[in-house]
């Protein structure tokens, strides 16, 4: 069998860097603090004060205009570090920020905070291949180069920053295991439409515009269900065609700006991408079997229903009735569309690899549409790792048509300049007092820094995944999703995971993804609603509604409940202050101990029989004994075994505004917060205030402290 990583760049191909020549550096040492300048300096004006390196890239669209488009940049800041003479640095993310400038390098407009996304690549490491694709949006109207800087910091530059925020655009977004016609789908939707994905199938079974299906996949026997889909890639054995158990589905990358999920075979032998843009789709064939053959298909029902009234259009402008039929290798650029003039819409496919392979159209009983790249009758005539493109317009003629798909095929060209730096990296020696320099010729300042504490504060997030802090914590990111539904802090204050209901995890500053549940196929009813973290940050489990727990990096599973028929819904889960096991509550009351964790009560064994006046919304650990307390959504707080009580709202006399929905710990206590974002301070440290009173778009559900 034949496999290769995809080396089509969409956006066109990025030119490698020069490399750049690096003397040695001076040091400059003032009181106890050595920095390191790096010759390396920039000639164009410094625009960020606040990250000490940065790449340089220009795009230029070939003759093609773009409106408001994305382009993919292939960057690798390894080897931008390593050319720069800072080998093993270690690249921060989410320090990521872009300028575009002109031509000399000055800041154009108030472009000084560009709409970006980072993906990592295969086998990222941020010291030893930090290497991905940064998608870039091209605002407004883009019809020759324009010019872009991408600054960025290591784990060693001195000073602080604040992480672009680029959360809540909405231009693409996934909503994960969600059924269509009885399948388990991830739905996405885009400008023009939401596209329903078969996870076991590999193929769509619908897409979405306005009210109307455009494919209209469904168990009826032949043309009025089973044979519709997109793209019924092989036959005869149904690989990535809707309907089918025979594909294994991850969810890639999400982000503001694309969204990425690979299927492959069960058998292993075949494997494709699909990359979600703003306008429109690409599928990459990324492994197929040697000498394998097969089609791209569209079979579907044009505006929900294949009419008399529906076009056939190709690209060289010739057009035909949907209830025709044509055979022959479509000119170059390769695409035809589907249109339904009744509605003004079309749908078109792209080969984006020219061929000379035969492709066809025919109608099948009056019922769906056979729309075919590489079909010949019933033979398959493509081969090899090519990639293809789909897109749904509000257009239904060939000249509005053409416009827009050559907008979303043709490539651009992307060519990278030399990466530089302003301070390299920051190292803290031991000295005497005595101060001794050497010259520099280097016009940077020397700066010193201080390895800061473990800061002390507290974060809430709303719903939509937008990070509100208090006391010494940042915003290090929001998470692009409409349900977050629990939040955790790295022990050093410095990163935090979110996790939403879909089960997918936003790993944000010193906070790793080890993994989510992308691509698992949850019962129905049954979401994520909790996430307990290691101490050490190594790794974390995932539990749901129904008690399921999902370990992931050095986390260990040591049991769940899926085998229980529980009271009502897990809400929350804990880890022991060991790591070694964890709690899980109920709605209920109930508690649930896995591994070291030790069982001390719970309310229906302690109030057998009494009915809560809200249910419990959360559980924290006691770290320094053997117990934990539970709270309520009145505000009402349960202690049990060694817990201390230290107190609760209605032992104050309060009712919450809006019912409680999280808890945490807090120094020797712990903190409550509602979902309209108030805070409640039950330990013996700052309260750093709350939203309580603010008028929030979407409510606060969770709460993390160090």
């Amino acid at each position: 069998m034949t496999e290769f990583p995809s080396t089509r760049l969409r956006g066109g191909r990025s030119t490698a860097f020069s490399r750049l020549a690096v003397g040695a550096g001076w040091i400059i040492v003032v009181a106890i603090v050595a920095v390191l300048i790096s010759p390396a300096q920039a000639a164009d004006p410094w625009s960020d004060d606040d990250r000490t390196h940065r790449l340089e890239f220009s795009i230029t669209p070939n003759g093609v205009d773009r409106v408001d488009h994305e382009a993919v940049v292939e960057v690798d800041f390894t080897d931008a570090l390593s050319a720069l003479g800072d080998a093993g640095a270690t690249l921060v993310a989410d320090s990521i920020r872009v300028y575009e400038v002109s031509a000399t390098g000055a800041v154009v407009g108030s472009n000084d905070d560009v709409i970006y996304q980072f993906d990592e690549g295969p086998n990222f490491d941020a010291a030893a291949n930090a290497v991905g694709d940064l998608t870039v949006l091209l605002t407004g109207t883009t019809s020759s180069t324009r010019h872009y800087h991408a600054y960025f910091r290591t784990s060693a530059s001195p000073g602080s920053y604040t992480p672009s925020d680029h959360s809540g655009l909405d231009r693409v977004r996934i909503l994960q295991n969600r059924s269509d016609d009885g399948r388990s789908t991830h739905r996405i939707d885009t400008a023009q439409a939401s596209w329903w994905y078969d996870k076991l199938g590999g193929g769509f079974s619908s897409i979405h515009v306005g009210g109307e299906d455009w494919i209209n996949w469904s168990t009826a026997a032949g043309s009025a269900g089973e044979f519709r889909g997109l793209p019924n890639l092989e036959y005869p054995t149904t690989i990535f065609h809707p309907g089918h158990n025979v594909v294994s589905t991850i969810v890639d990358d999400v982000g503001p700006l694309r969204v990425r999920l690979s299927s492959t075979s069960n058998d292993g032998k075949w494997k494709v991408r699909w990359t979600f843009y703003h306008q429109h789709t690409e599928m990459e064939v990324l492994k197929t079997p040697a000498g394998a053959d097969y089609w791209f298909l569209y079979e579907g029902t044009p505006g929900g229903s294949l009419d008399a009234g529906d076009k056939v259009i190709r690209s060289n402008g010739s057009s035909i009735g949907a209830l025709s039929r044509f055979s022959g290798d479509i000119s170059s650029p390769e695409w035809v569309a589907v249109a339904d003039p009744a509605d003004n819409a079309a749908v078109w496919i792209a080969n984006l690899d020219d061929d000379s392979a035969v492709d066809s159209y025919r109608a099948m009983n009056g019922e769906m549409t056979v729309l075919g790249l590489g079909r010949k009758t019933t033979v398959q005539t493509m081969s090899g790792l090519r990639t293809f493109a789909v897109g749904l317009v509000p257009q239904s003629t060939f000249g509005a048509i053409s416009t827009l798909v050559d907008r979303a095929i043709e490539p651009l060209t992307v060519t990278m300049g030399s990466p530089s730096a302003r301070v390299t990296t920051s190292t803290t020696v031991t000295t005497n007092t005595s101060t001794s320099s050497t010259t520099s010729t280097s016009t940077s300042p020397a700066t010193s820094t201080t390895i800061p504490d473990t800061p002390e504060g507290y974060l809430v997030v709303t719903s939509a995944g937008t990070v509100h802090p208090f006391g010494a914590l940042v915003n290090m990111g929001n998470a692009n999703t409409t349900s977050a539904v629990a939040v955790s802090l790295h022990t050093s204050g410095a990163g935090y995971w979110i996790l939403d209901e879909d089960g997918m995890i936003h790993a944000f500053g010193e906070s790793v993804h080890h993994g989510d549940l992308g691509g698992t196929v949850l019962e129905v009813g049954e979401k994520a609603a909790a996430m307990a973290v290691m101490p050490d940050g190594g790794g974390y489990w995932i539990v749901t509604s129904k008690g399921r727990v999902a370990a992931f990096g050095t986390a260990e599973p040591h049991g769940d409940l899926l085998s229980i028929a529980l009271a009502g819904d897990i809400i929350d889960a804990a880890p022991t202050p060991s790591g070694l096991g964890y709690y899980l509550v109920g709605a209920d009351g109930g508690i649930f101990a896995f591994g070291d964790a030790e069982f001390v009560g719970s309310v229906p064994q302690v109030l057998p029989g009494v009915t809560l006046d809200q249910p419990v919304v959360g559980i924290t650990p006691d770290p320094d004994g053997t117990g934990y307390w539970l709270v309520g959504g009145d505000g009402g707080v349960f202690a049990f075994g060694d817990a201390p009580f230290v107190g609760s709202l209605p032992g104050l006399g309060l009712t919450p505004v809006a019912p409680i929905n999280g808890m945490v710990p807090y120094g020797d206590g712990y903190l409550l917060v509602a979902s309209d974002g108030g805070v409640f301070n039950f330990s013996n440290l700052e309260f750093f205030g709350s939203l309580g009173g603010v008028d929030l778009t979407h409510p606060i559900t969770a709460i993390a402290a160090v």
